[in-house]
């Protein structure tokens, strides 16, 4: 059944979202299915932009580390990895485009400061998942959702008080 559309795709997507749907494919599938072909035609095609840079940059991120790779198998680093650009994090808190071979030592201090940050975040959840399992264990359920201990915070200080989550 096709239906006239008054929203825009992306508020058609967050509504599928919204009512529980957390596959992409089937909303994906919903919205060709519940919605007219012309309607579908013209918001992807004002999505256009979007979608080509998102594909885009999918296939040079994939190029980069395919040859990043070859320098954790001890190899000498390609020459094309030098024209390969990456996101260079910058003194205002945003990002800049920079290909690697016109990199600075700021700049990879910037990238080195970005991943330290980013590898404490990754710490903290690792040590969240790790004190969730031992309450689980602990307390002999077999789901998170069925502990009855308060929850652990991500940054490993006072557990803050769990909302019901048992009837």
């Amino acid at each position: 059944m096709s239906v006239v559309a008054t929203l825009s795709l992306e508020k058609a997507i967050q509504q599928l979202i919204t009512l529980g749907e957390k596959d992409p494919l089937v909303v994906a599938r919903k919205i060709e299915k519940r919605y007219e072909a012309d309607w579908l035609k013209e918001e992807l095609y004002a999505l256009r932009e979007q979608t080509i840079s998102q594909i885009a940059r999918t296939r040079i991120n994939s190029r980069r580390h395919t040859a990043m790779s070859a320098l954790r198998k001890g190899r000498q680093a390609p020459k094309e990895l030098m024209l390969l650009g990456e996101w260079i994090p910058n003194h205002k808190g945003g990002f800049g485009w920079k290909r690697l071979g016109d990199w600075t030592a700021a700049d990879l201090r910037s990238r080195e400061n970005y991943y330290r940050k980013m590898s404490g975040t990754a710490l903290r959840l690792a040590d969240w998942c790790g004190e969730c399992a031992r309450l689980i264990e602990g307390e002999g359920v077999k789901t998170l959702g069925k502990v009855k201990a308060p929850l652990p915070t991500l940054d490993g200080s006072e557990r803050e008080p769990t909302p019901s989550r048992h009837p």
